[in-house]
């Protein structure tokens, strides 16, 4: 994966993974996350960016290499 932030200072954070990674304006933060366990899991901006701080979560799905081959199929479909 790639993070970076085009205005301050994010992070790409996923407690259940006790991964966090921090997204600074200008440059490239890459790395690997490689999950064990299938399921969805609740992320969200670990550094505090401004007054939308608490609005900036995300999900991630970890789902099967088939399931993820036809999620890649369908969106180069559109």
């Amino acid at each position: 994966m790639i993070v970076t932030s085009a205005d301050v200072d994010h992070s790409f954070w996923v407690p259940d993974f006790l991964f966090k990674r921090d997204a600074i304006p200008g440059m490239r933060n890459v790395f690997d996350l490689r999950p064990t366990r299938l399921g969805t899991y609740r992320g969200a901006c670990a550094e505090y960016c401004g007054l939308e701080h608490t609005d900036m979560t995300f999900s991630v799905r970890v789902v099967t290499v088939p399931e993820y081959a036809r999620w890649v199929a369908a969106a180069n479909a559109k």
